[in-house]
């Protein structure tokens, strides 16, 4: 009974990497993207990011989800960039859209977040394979790239949901607990 119990935290703690370019949960990933043809550059090259941020590699990002899951995105360095996201071939929609005010918010996701002048996206995923791919929609004025972080996040569980997991939990040991003394 711990076994599964354990195996089932697992699994909703976990995304299960599916590809050469593994998207891995929680992690913010930064891109800057060339806008004539779609590209990433690899952000090694790039400094003022802090340290949490990954080069997320070649696109697509691909990973395997083993429960429900947000896919958290994020315009960076100055406002004016709203993108496309895709799985596979079905977009998901565009990021919100951003002012164009020259505001500047650095290189730091979590910051650039908060920032209600930058376009920021947050697309639920179903439990299962996904092949994410990003478009720019809108550039800043006077800009010919663009940058972007994206992080997987788990989703997090209704309160409804939790009380009937616990209801089902309860239940199993109780029933258990009922055939030990009916067999003991």
């Amino acid at each position: 009974m711990r076994g599964l119990l354990r195996c089932c935290i697992a699994a909703t703690i976990l995304a299960t990497p599916g590809s050469a370019t593994p998207v891995l949960l929680n992690q913010w990933y930064a891109g800057l993207w060339n806008t004539s043809n779609q590209t990433l550059v690899n952000e090694s090259d790039l400094t003022g990011f802090p340290a949490t941020v990954a080069d997320p590699g070649s696109n697509p990002w691909t990973f395997t989800a083993a429960f429900a899951t947000h896919l958290i995105i994020t315009d960076l360095g100055r406002d004016g960039d709203r993108f496309e996201v895709f799985d596979g071939a079905s977009s998901l929609g565009l990021t919100s859209a951003p002012t164009d005010d020259s505001t500047q918010c650095g290189m730091d996701p979590d910051v650039c977040l908060t920032n209600a002048k930058f376009s920021h996206g947050d697309f639920t995923l179903a439990p299962g394979p996904h092949s994410i791919t990003m478009q720019i929609n809108t550039n800043a004025s006077n800009s010919t790239v663009g940058n972007n972080a994206f992080k997987v996040t788990a989703a997090v569980p209704e309160p409804g949901s939790i009380m009937l997991f616990g209801g089902g939990v309860a239940l199993m040991l109780f029933s258990r607990r009922y055939k030990r003394r009916m067999n003991g």
